[in-house]
């Protein structure tokens, strides 16, 4: 006996765009409200789970015959939520106390959060990928000088000069938020936490977080979620010197800065590693 053909349904996965615009509006939290369960644990595994407000199938709970396939999975329709709470606004048992006029409530209430730090990142991250040039490095007779490096033969001169200009080409990798964060860690003469930063930067610590895993993803910076004793609560910090082939360049960029501050944003944010020379 041929099997039963399958029911159709009209469950389909978001869009790419759609689950995008979700993520980045999530702020790695669940938006149920007041829940702030991470959507990605410490060890990496993605707990969150897209939630629908209306229901795709006729039985699913607060189901709208008036809307098409495209609607139900438009991201006017979806929610990112914890397991938990996906699990309540669905359940049987639960389901009435969750009604759509609420969930659209609770998801304009959590996004709006997020949402002016989202299109700032995009923004920048936009502009400043295809837009990002470098003036390289030919001499870095300055950053010598200030370090008290001298008598280097034009080979090892060669050398250096060769590594300053690949970090330079690596920063460039970088979006704008991110080198303007790289900036003033480097800048900084003590481990600071993340609630600091977003303190003196004025932005929002779920914008830092996301652009520490920008940084995190391309060795640069972490952020320490078990620091030391004597340090803050979510440190941030400089990944170790051997980045840079064992080279401590970070503390000799220091050197150089202390001495020409008005360059700091220059060479790290604008990219003129000429102003080593």
């Amino acid at each position: 006996m041929p099997p039963s053909p399958k029911k159709p349904t009209n469950r389909m996965a978001p869009l790419g765009q759609v689950a995008r615009e979700l993520w980045i509006l999530s702020g790695n939290e669940c938006a149920f409200d007041p829940c702030t369960e991470r959507l990605i644990c410490e060890d990496g595994a993605f707990i969150g789970e897209v939630a629908h407000i209306h229901g795709v199938e006729p039985s699913s709970p607060r189901h709208d015959p008036a809307l098409d396939r495209q609607a139900l999975r438009a991201a006017d329709n979806l929610m990112l939520l914890c397991p938990k709470h996906h699990t309540r606004i669905d359940h049987v048992n639960s389901r009435s106390k969750y009604p759509a006029p609420m969930l659209r409530r609770m998801k304009r209430k959590h996004e709006d959060r997020f949402r002016a730090a989202a299109a700032y990142i995009e923004a920048q991250f936009t502009d400043h990928t295809r837009a990002a040039t470098v003036s390289y490095a030919t001499t870095l007779d300055a950053l010598h000088a200030a370090i008290g490096v001298d008598k280097l033969t034009p080979d090892e001169k060669h050398d250096d000069v060769a590594m300053v200009n690949a970090i330079a080409d690596k920063l460039a990798e970088l979006t704008l938020p991110a080198r303007s964060l790289l900036s003033f860690l480097v800048q900084a003469v003590a481990v600071l936490g993340i609630a600091e930063v977003a303190r003196r930067t004025r932005r929002s610590q779920s914008e830092i977080s996301s652009t520490m895993e920008e940084l995190d993803r391309l060795g640069y910076a972490y952020l320490e979620r078990e620091p030391d004793e004597d340090e803050p609560r979510g440190a941030l910090k400089l990944y170790a010197h051997d980045s840079f082939d064992g080279w401590p360049f970070w503390d000799d960029l220091r050197i150089f800065l202390d001495e020409h501050p008005e360059h700091i944003a220059r060479v790290i944010v604008d990219l003129e590693f000429n102003l080593l020379d």
